[in-house]
C-alpha cells in the first residue's frame, strides 16, 4: 500500500482512538501511517458494552480535553 507523505500538514497532534482489545487495528494503522511523516498517538479506551455510542462520544470528548490540556 502506498502512503502519502503528510509531513507538510500544519497540525500539532494526531490522535487515533482505539479500543484496548483491538491491537490488530493499531497494528494496521501503524503500518498504514509508517511512511506518512505523521506521529500518530493512540488513545486507548475500554469498550462501553452497555452503550457503544456513549463510549464513542466519551472517547472523542476525552481527546478534545486532552488537546486543550496540551494546548495543541
Amino acid at each position: 500500500m502506498m502512503t502519502k507523505d503528510l509531513s507538510g500538514l500544519d497540525i500539532d497532534a494526531a490522535l487515533c482512538i482505539s479500543l484496548k482489545a483491538r491491537e490488530d487495528r493499531r497494528t494496521t494503522m501503524r503500518e498504514s501511517f509508517k511512511d506518512s511523516g505523521l506521529d500518530i498517538e493512540f488513545f486507548i479506551v475500554d469498550k462501553d458494552e452497555e452503550d457503544p455510542q456513549r463510549g464513542c462520544w466519551n472517547s472523542h470528548q476525552a481527546c478534545s480535553r486532552l488537546a486543550l490540556e496540551r494546548r495543541v
